[in-house]
């Protein structure tokens, strides 16, 4: 049997699905980090906005972009988790976290994110792509 997701988990607006495409015409959803919470739990509204889609459109991947301009870096760090936990690899073609320019001017980028194989890290002026 199929999980059935309540919409109510969108009540915070944290995460939303915008209705834009990214240039391979891929469907985006947005997260974004509010100043004033120390924590999001992001996963219940994920899988729900994930289950909106049919397989077909599962399997054509999506790309998902973290807002995190305002936000605590750690609560970042924390939904770049959530959204590995939630989608499959076939399932997520990038995930775009949006950072201010003063993160950059004090961190070193081999902090701030893990390699792998499989995985590819590229820089772009106000954020950084990662590239399942």
């Amino acid at each position: 049997m199929e999980n059935r997701y309540d919409v109510s988990c969108l009540t915070g607006r944290l995460v939303t699905l915008p209705g834009g495409r990214d240039k391979e015409g891929r469907p985006i959803i947005l997260i974004t980090i509010p100043t004033d919470l120390p924590q999001i739990d992001a996963v219940p509204a994920l899988q729900y906005l994930l289950s909106l889609f049919s397989k077909a459109s599962r399997s054509r991947s999506l790309t998902v972009i973290i807002d995190a301009r305002k936000g605590p870096w750690k609560v970042a760090r924390s939904c770049i988790r959530q959204v590995n936990v939630v989608f499959s690899p076939d399932e997520l073609s990038k995930l775009i976290v949006l950072r201010p320019d003063a993160f950059w001017d004090k961190q070193r980028v081999e902090n701030c994110t893990s390699s792998s194989n499989e995985k590819q890290v590229n820089l772009l002026d106000y954020f950084f792509t990662v590239v399942f």
